[in-house]
């Protein structure tokens, strides 16, 4: 594996760009999440904070209603077939 050159800014410009795209990312999830927070789909709400803290780690809102907001209520989602 490749060493980065700290003098090539082309790797400096990548890097910068996937931090980017990891942020809007996780922002877009977070985004999706209090959503379905709103409209009481807690199973999808978990799921998109899920999301959110495996583009942001660090997300302490998402982690929070991870571990204990939303893992304190019975989320359990059913399919009805016919």
């Amino acid at each position: 594996m490749a060493a980065l050159d700290p003098a090539d800014r082309r790797s400096h410009q990548r890097i910068a760009a996937i931090r980017a795209l990891l942020k809007e990312n996780a922002e877009r999830h977070f985004a999706l999440a209090r959503a379905a927070l709103q409209r009481k789909q807690y199973a999808q709400a978990f799921r998109e904070f899920l999301r959110t803290l495996s583009y942001d780690p660090d997300n302490h809102l998402a982690l929070e209603m991870v571990k204990h907001q939303l893992n304190a209520r019975s989320i359990n989602e059913y399919t009805v077939q016919r």
